[in-house]
């Protein structure tokens, strides 16, 4: 079904995130984040989806999906900046460790957490949004496998969603003190943000590229009105 090797990525994943929350703890850090501020720069973007969105459904409340979700540190975010309560939203977290995921559900008791992966499994029915932070940044396959793999991704993302997606992307123009060929040769994956949005082109003719708030990230926005 897929040109790569997926239960090998997702155990690989697993053991790298299990690996770095029993080395560092329950913190931002412990999922590869460098710090709080960071984190909450990336979920600040992710949150404006609601602000370019079209108007249907925003008020009457939302259900999301959180693909790759961790401790689900973007609802804990939601939560204190009022905008989960202002949304009247549903939170779902899904991820491929059950011990991230039993961090999730002891912080936020509040929330449904699910030990999924979205490629392999039916979740019976769509979510009005759907999110993806920081999770296509690591990869554990060769370059041009992973890259298939984000944009299956970003495919069942999208086949998921009601209104919109949002997911952010280490980008390539930030590094500019490697060429490309050694650009991805380490473990983190920089994504050119033009092969993005031609992929996302290819899904809808109504989205939104955001690289303005950070050198080395760029968040795309996917909307399912005026889709092809």
């Amino acid at each position: 079904m897929f040109g790569y090797d997926l239960d090998d990525n997702l155990r690989r994943q697993a053991e790298y995130y299990e690996n770095l929350l029993a080395k560092r703890g329950v913190r931002p850090e412990g999922l590869d984040w460098n710090n709080k501020t960071s984190q909450e720069q990336r979920f600040k973007v992710l949150r404006d989806i609601f602000s370019y969105a079209p108007p249907c459904g925003l008020l009457g409340g939302l259900e999301i999906l959180d693909v790759g979700c961790g401790f689900g540190d973007f609802w804990g975010y939601l939560k204190k900046e009022k905008i989960a309560k202002t949304r009247r939203i549903k939170y779902h977290g899904v991820d491929i460790s059950e011990k991230l995921l039993a961090v999730a559900r002891k912080n936020h008791p509040d929330a449904h957490f699910g030990l999924k992966n979205i490629l392999k499994e039916d979740f019976g029915h769509h979510f009005d949004f759907v999110f993806c932070c920081g999770a296509f940044n690591i990869r554990f396959m060769e370059e041009e496998a992973h890259l298939e793999y984000v944009k299956d991704l970003l495919l069942k993302m999208f086949q998921l969603s009601k209104i919109g997606v949002a997911a952010n992307f280490l980008s390539s123009s930030g590094v500019y003190y490697l060429s490309d060929k050694d650009l991805n040769k380490n473990q983190y994956y920089y994504f050119r943000a033009d092969e993005i949005v031609a992929y996302c082109r290819s899904l809808t003719d109504k989205f939104v590229l955001r690289h303005d708030y950070h050198p080395s990230d760029f968040t795309v926005y996917m909307f399912r009105e005026g889709k092809k």
